[in-house]
């Protein structure tokens, strides 16, 4: 394993990367427009929702009497693996964590707004599912396409954009 940090500390693109997102890092975190300010909060606001959602998913007894099957801290580690993973940003997160820092703080733009399209199109989906009495394979079918859906349309604009920075 050590070999594989010191390889990849080598590598002239992951270096790349990693000083990219620190400086994007440093700057997100002097900026305090307030248009830098409302998509935070824009951010912050779509991500409890998917939260609260996944609360009620946790208790979510369907028709059949299917009934829940993790806790909804679990759902919730589910949930973001899933987006994370979709759209690329296994690297980002384990950095994010590695240094303990916000793992949004250390995305791209389009990969923040990826992930809000995501969490907003799983959180309805699950939403919908749930108000319909479906079951819950049907609604898990259902947020999982949703998160697809968001990979599908947002990982080329992902990729231009590391490319653009010279991260890719």
């Amino acid at each position: 394993m050590t070999n594989q940090i010191a390889i990849l500390r080598q590598n002239p693109i992951v270096v790349a990367d990693i000083a990219a997102r620190h400086n994007m890092a440093l700057a997100n975190a002097a900026d305090t427009s307030r248009r830098q300010v409302a998509a935070r909060e824009s951010f912050k606001l779509n991500h409890q929702r998917l939260t609260d959602t996944l609360k009620g998913w946790a208790a979510y007894v369907d028709a059949n009497g299917a009934g829940p099957t993790q806790t909804p801290d679990k759902y919730y580690i589910t949930v973001n693996s899933m987006i994370y993973s979709r759209l690329g940003l296994g690297k980002v997160v384990r950095h994010a964590r590695k240094i303990k820092a916000s793992v949004r703080d250390w995305m791209y733009p389009t990969e923040a707004l990826a992930v809000a399209s995501a969490e907003t199109a799983m959180t309805e989906a699950l939403r919908d599912g749930m108000a319909a009495n479906a079951s819950r394979k049907s609604i898990k079918d259902e947020y999982t396409r949703a998160a697809d859906r968001a990979r599908d349309y947002f990982l080329p604009l992902i990729m231009a954009e590391r490319v653009r920075e010279g991260a890719a």
